[in-house]
C-alpha cells in the first residue's frame, strides 16, 4: 500500500478522503492534521512520514498552496493531489505551479479516486525505468520465457551485470519448471509485501541460481489478484538495486502488468513464423499503444526461425515493422537446457545469439564471433539486421 498524510481543516471533508482511502485498499493515511502547520513542522512531519502520498485541502486555496509548495521542496517523488468542493480553470492552474498534481473536485467517487491517485503516483515517479527489460509471447507457447530466462542469464553471465529475473505471469511458473527450482517464497510475496521491503527480507525473498536473482511465480492455484500499485511499489524497491531487470509477462497485459510495460525501456513481443502467431503478434502490439506505450519502445522478436521457411522481409512486411531479432529454431539445445535445468549452452549458435542479443541490449559493441559448427552464415545475418 502507498503512506499517505492527509492535510484538510474540514474534518467532514478529512473523512472522506479517509473512507476513499480505505475502501481503495492502495492508501493508508498514517496521519492526518485538522489545523495547517507551520514550515518547521511541516518539514518535521513529512521528514519523519516519508509519504508516498500527500492529500491537501484547497477549499481555502492560499493555505493549500503553502502546504503543496512547501511539500514539494521536502519530498520532490511525492504525489501531491489536492481536493475542493469547486475547483475553477484559474484555480488549476495555480495549484499545478505549486506542485499539485491531480485536484479531486468532492463529493468523490471511488473510481474518481482511483483514476487520481494512479495519474499522480505516474506523475511524480519517473516514466520510464532504463533497467526494465519485458518480453511477452504473441500468443502463448512462443518462447518468451526462454528468450527471457537467457538473455538474463547473458546479461548476468557475459556482460557481469546485477540481474533480476520476474516471472510476471502469476498463473504460468513455467520458469521454476525449466531451472527445477521450487522456491520457498514467490513474486506473489515481493508483491504483498512490496510496501515493506527491505535488504534483509529481499534476500530472503528473491532466490538465485545460474548467476541471476529470480523471482518465480506462484502454482497456479496460489496465485490471487495483484494491482498495479503493487508492482509500481516493487519496482521502486528493484530500480536502484540491479542493473537489468527483466520481467516474464502473460501474452495479455492487465491493468496490473501494465505498469511493467509503462515503465519498460523497451517491450519485445515474441513471436514464432506462424500465421496466427504473427497474426497476435499485431494484435498485442496494438494494444500496448492502446495503454499509451509509445510504438518506438515496443519491439518484435521472432522465434524458432527457419531459413527454407520464410523469409524474414516477408514477415517485417507483414507486420509493417521491422524484427528486432531472429532467433533459429533450435529444439535440441533447448530441449537439452530443460531437461538439465540450466541455460542454453554458449557452444551452440542459438547461445551464441542470445549473448549477442544481451549485447545489443547492453549496448554493448558485438564482438566478431567465433564459427559455430563450422558455419557463421545465420549469425553473421542476424547481426547486419
Amino acid at each position: 500500500m502507498f503512506s499517505a498524510v492527509l492535510f484538510a481543516e474540514n474534518r467532514g471533508v478529512a473523512r472522506a478522503i479517509e473512507m476513499a482511502a480505505q475502501e481503495s485498499r492502495e492508501v493508508c493515511i498514517y496521519k492526518t492534521l485538522n489545523v495547517l502547520p507551520s514550515a518547521y513542522e511541516l518539514t518535521r512531519l513529512l521528514n519523519a512520514f516519508r509519504p508516498d502520498i500527500i492529500f491537501v485541502d484547497l477549499s481555502r486555496l492560499e493555505g493549500g498552496m503553502v502546504i503543496a509548495k512547501g511539500a514539494r521542496v521536502i519530498l520532490p517523488d511525492a504525489a501531491i493531489i489536492g481536493f475542493s468542493e469547486k475547483v475553477s480553470e484559474w484555480h488549476l492552474a495555480q495549484v499545478r505551479k505549486a506542485g499539485v498534481l491531480e485536484v479531486l473536485c468532492l463529493p468523490l467517487t471511488n473510481q474518481k479516486f482511483q483514476q487520481s491517485l494512479e495519474r499522480a503516483m505516474r506523475q511524480a515517479r519517473p516514466a520510464v525505468e532504463e533497467n526494465l527489460l519485458a518480453f511477452l509471447p504473441a500468443k502463448a507457447g512462443s518462447g518468451a520465457t526462454t528468450i527471457a530466462l537467457n538473455v538474463a542469464g547473458c546479461l548476468a553471465n557475459d556482460l557481469n551485470q546485477k540481474v533480476l529475473l520476474m516471472e510476471a505471469d502469476l498463473r504460468s511458473g513455467l520458469l521454476g519448471v525449466l531451472l527445477k527450482l521450487q522456491p520457498q517464497y514467490s513474486i506473489l510475496n515481493a508483491l504483498e509485501n512490496a510496501a515493506l521491503l527491505d535488504g534483509t527480507l529481499w534476500s530472503q525473498i528473491v532466490s538465485r541460481a545460474h548467476g541471476l536473482d529470480l523471482l518465480v511465480s506462484p502454482r497456479p492455484e496460489e496465485a490471487s489478484r495483484v494491482s498495479w500499485a503493487g508492482y509500481h511499489r516493487l519496482l521502486q524497491f528493484l530500480r536502484v538495486r540491479y542493473d537489468a531487470i527483466v520481467a516474464d509477462l502473460p501474452e495479455v497485459v492487465n491493468d496490473a502488468t501494465g505498469e511493467i510495460v509503462l515503465r519498460a525501456k523497451g517491450t519485445y513481443i515474441v513471436a514464432t513464423p506462424e500465421l496466427p502467431a504473427l497474426v497476435l503478434a499485431k494484435q498485442r502490439r496494438k494494444e500496448l499503444v492502446k495503454r499509451g506505450i509509445p510504438d518506438e519502445r515496443i519491439g518484435v522478436i521472432l522465434n524458432r526461425w527457419r531459413k527454407e521457411e520464410i523469409n524474414v522481409r516477408d514477415i517485417e512486411e507483414f507486420l509493417d515493422r521491422p524484427v528486432s531479432f531472429v532467433f533459429q529454431n533450435d529444439y535440441h539445445s533447448v530441449r537439452r537446457a530443460m531437461q538439465e535445468g540450466r541455460l542454453i549452452s554458449k557452444k551452440s549458435e542459438l547461445g551464441r545469439l542470445f549473448s549477442a542479443f544481451a549485447r545489443k541490449l547492453a549496448e554493448s559493441e558485438v564482438p566478431d564471433p567465433e564459427p559455430a559448427q563450422g558455419s557463421r552464415s545465420f549469425l553473421d545475418s542476424v547481426l547486419r539486421k
